[in-house]
């Protein structure tokens, strides 16, 4: 049985994070399954760590993506396999294994989202607002820990990047309008992610800054927009923060890792109530 009572989040070695708090946010059990889950990011994930880098780090790009070459193609298992292998392949497999060796380590991309995501670099330090705020930034990838005041939980966050009077955070959004971004940011959590990091600010450095969304959008027109949260975008993420660091609080100590959505409801189930669209569908 994956989820047993034996299960201990250990939190002096794992302190908690943005990502784990939104895994706890559904269940304690997917909260355990995000532990016990070996990470791997998904192709969406890597071109949006392309972008932060050339944007915030670029002297990092070189050692972190290896770029193949378009004459150069991973063989398949049935190649690899193979008893006999066509000359073809032989050379398929001998060009690809020492590419690969040259670049072990780095991520590999190919030369198509390395271009396109250049394009959307050079496009985001186009974008008035965007080059202000980044010609003001300190710190890239600050790495915080810091004890949560109520709960005493340990947690870790990563600032993409950091000024004097705010924190920015990079996201590559599909839709980053007005309307599609703020859609994205509640259905994501990204109030969460503004809760814990400003949590952090006033923990370690008695200070409230001001929290920015730089968006690059990754569909064309490849808009590029600067959103900054208000105080009751604000206001959301500290009070779900909070909730949710005294509720894993409780977990641990009543040992109730093994539960699932159940424990978000004091009754054991839920009401099952019709969407606002179906309400007027009944008879008045």
């Amino acid at each position: 049985m994956r989820y047993t009572t034996d299960f201990k989040p250990e939190f002096d070695k794992r302190p908690l994070s943005y990502s784990s708090l939104k895994a706890f946010q559904k269940s304690p059990q997917h909260y355990v399954e995000y532990r016990l889950t070996k990470f791997e990011p998904t192709a969406s994930m890597v071109f949006g760590q392309i972008i932060d880098i050339l944007i915030l780090t670029p002297d990092e790009y070189d050692r972190k993506f290896a770029i193949m070459p378009d004459d150069i193609k991973k063989p398949t298992s049935s190649q690899l396999n193979a008893k006999k292998p066509s000359p073809e392949t032989i050379i398929q497999v001998q060009k690809f294994t020492e590419w690969a060796e040259e670049n072990r380590g780095k991520t590999w991309i190919n030369s198509e989202d390395a271009e396109l995501a250049k394009f959307l670099a050079n496009k985001t330090f186009e974008n008035p607002k965007a080059k202000e705020l980044l010609s003001r930034i300190t710190r890239t990838q600050d790495k915080v820990s810091w004890s949560h005041r109520a709960t005493g939980l340990p947690l870790i966050g990563y600032k993409d990047a950091t000024a004097d009077s705010f924190i920015m955070d990079l996201k590559s959004s599909n839709d980053g309008s007005p309307e599609g971004f703020t859609k994205a940011a509640f259905n994501f959590g990204y109030h969460l992610q503004v809760g814990s990091y400003l949590d952090a600010e006033e923990t370690l450095f008695g200070k409230f800054p001001d929290f920015f969304f730089l968006v690059v959008e990754t569909l064309p027109p490849y808009n590029i927009s600067v959103y900054k949260a208000d105080k009751d975008f604000i206001a959301l993420g500290k009070q779900q923060f909070n909730d949710l660091l005294q509720q894993i609080k409780f977990c641990e100590e009543n040992n109730l890792w093994h539960q699932g959505y159940e424990f978000h409801s004091a009754t054991g189930y839920h009401q099952l109530d019709l969407p606002g669209w179906a309400k007027n569908k009944l008879n008045k």
